[in-house]
């Protein structure tokens, strides 16, 4: 899953846009927060655990071990 290697440069660029959205409009914030955050660390488990994820706010949980 070569996908996942590309996170941290994604995620670097991110608060590139952050820093600049803030300086732009020093009354507001712009955290990369909520479902960003939360979908990041299910692909991250995801590959790193072995896990299959279920769709998308699926009930209960979000992945089953595949072995």
């Amino acid at each position: 899953m070569s996908s996942v290697k590309q996170i941290p440069e994604k995620i670097r660029k991110l608060y590139e846009i952050v820093n600049e959205l803030e300086a732009m409009f020093p009354e507001r914030h712009f955290t990369p927060d909520g479902h960003l955050v939360g979908s990041i660390g299910e692909v991250l488990a995801e590959y790193h655990y072995g896990l299959e994820l279920f769709t998308a706010s699926a009930e209960t949980h979000d992945a089953k071990a595949l072995w």
